[in-house]
């Protein structure tokens, strides 16, 4: 049985889904938390589970498991509907149904083309009532599955654009010096989003001005399984911290096109500018998590965010929508979702709205 502070399944089944983020990988981060019969105002009877590592199970089970006899005629709670077919492990939804459990109340439908509301209707011709989260609560679980999500309906990963700049958006000096702009507390979140990374992108400029190794650490490294692929954009001959890395020529389009065939969720994009700025003017980009420190360069002539031919009009600039802001140390992260990312979480919602 496990701890925790929340009196809400929801809540509980939700925050428990963030254990998964880093180890779960290419299967989603799910939480589950099981309330036996009679135990809703009973936390402390409550079991939970998480997704494991890729192979392992499921979040489902490991709260069944956990649950032993308790698990009959309970409601279980879980973030993402249940898998219904065989893949590294069994169905979710044959352990629910042998385990009698009454009733399921899910967060959302897996998009996956291998579930699909075919683990809701397996339950409920099971004689297993099913339910639905609060649509505020399907937001959440939206939010935080957003790289799996976009990966699943859209067959591309998700682009994540990280920079750290100062109060007046430069991210390197006129000669391009750029360590460190932010302070110790932001650079360590970046290791986290590397963690949860399939890849990592950075230009020719990057890797020569910086000489960065493009790996997780910080702790994180102990808890995935292989370090994120490394890529720069250009040509670039030598041998530097980051090799072996791959290289890639052309256009972003295309190079967006490349990863069809792989099971790559989130690709995040260190820089620099120039980089930047092509996969911007493309529209690739689905966020971009900023750490602003309180320092001003104070001139024209530093590196700036994005390097490239502007507009002329306002009404012409990228649009989208602050997703959070947060105090980090000294510095502040700020999380921006673009307008094809606001719009695909709007057309998720809808279809999970009427669900019930």
């Amino acid at each position: 049985m496990l701890n925790y502070e929340s009196v809400d399944p929801i809540e509980t089944a939700i925050t428990e889904s963030l254990k998964s983020k880093i180890i779960s990988r290419p299967n989603p981060w799910v939480g589950a938390a099981l309330v036996p019969k009679d135990c809703q105002d009973d936390p402390k009877k409550w079991f939970l589970g998480h997704t494991q590592e890729f192979g392992k199970e499921h979040a489902e089970v490991v709260a069944i498991k956990a649950a032993g006899r308790a698990a009959l005629s309970s409601t279980l709670y879980v973030t993402l509907e249940p898998c219904s077919h065989y893949g590294k492990t069994g169905p979710c939804t044959k352990a629910i149904i042998d385990a009698k459990i009454s009733r399921v109340v899910v967060g959302i439908k897996d998009p996956d083309k291998n579930v699909n509301g075919s683990g809701i209707k397996v339950l409920r011709e099971s004689g297993v009532t099913v339910d639905f989260f609060p649509d505020q609560d399907k937001l959440k679980i939206i939010k935080n599955l957003l790289p799996y999500l976009w990966h699943r309906v859209n067959g591309n990963p998700y682009f994540l654009l990280k920079m750290a700049t100062t109060l007046d958006g430069i991210i390197a000096t006129r000669s391009g010096d750029s360590k460190w702009v932010s302070g110790e507390t932001s650079r360590k979140a970046v290791h986290f989003l590397r963690a949860t990374s399939d890849a990592i992108v950075v230009g020719v400029a990057t890797l020569k001005n910086d000489d960065p190794e493009l790996t997780v650490r910080y702790g994180y490294d102990k808890l995935i399984k292989k370090q994120p692929e490394r890529i720069v954009f250009g040509e670039v001959l030598g041998s530097f911290k980051a090799t072996p890395y791959l290289r890639y020529s052309g256009e972003v389009n295309k190079f967006c096109e490349s990863f069809k065939d792989k099971d790559f969720q989130q690709v995040m994009i260190e820089g620099g500018s120039k980089v930047a700025y092509e996969f911007l003017r493309s529209n690739l980009l689905n966020q971009i998590t900023v750490f602003m420190a309180p320092k001003i360069y104070g001139a024209n002539d530093g590196i700036t965010m994005f390097s490239g031919i502007g507009t002329d009009l306002i009404a012409d600039l990228k649009t989208g929508s602050f997703e959070s802001v947060e105090q980090l140390g000294e510095d502040i992260r700020i999380d921006y979702l673009s307008d094809i990312t606001v719009k695909f979480i709007e057309s998720i919602l809808e279809k999970n709205r009427n669900e019930n």
